[in-house]
């Protein structure tokens, strides 16, 4: 998977990880250079990354438990799986901007 910058879809210009990273909770994103609104929608691909780390976690929790008994170790993989998961986030996020009608629907 490459990681790709994020453009603004008005204005083309690039936006920064820790913009997008912190803009995905509000669904929507302020453009400082051109003062537009851009919605935030998750791309469909996300609930396939999901379901693989839902079944990592499950391996992991069955062979550091039950095989290795290792509970420790098994705990910091999931919690670095989680934090691998969750820094991906914005890569799976499309901007589209927004008009008059689609603010008021949105809202």
């Amino acid at each position: 998977m490459v990681l790709k910058k994020q453009k603004c879809p008005c204005c083309n210009k690039e936006i920064s990880f820790s913009k997008i990273f912190s803009a995905k909770n509000d669904l929507e994103y302020y453009c400082d250079d051109c003062h537009n609104v851009s919605y935030i929608k998750m791309d469909k691909k996300i609930y396939n990354l999901v379901i693989a780390l839902i079944a990592l976690c499950v391996i992991i929790v069955f062979v550091f438990s039950f095989v290795i008994r290792m509970l420790f170790l098994g705990a910091i993989i999931i919690i670095l799986l989680f934090l691998g998961f969750y820094l991906l986030v914005p890569n799976f996020l499309k901007l589209s901007c927004g008009s008059e009608k689609q603010k008021r629907q949105f809202k």
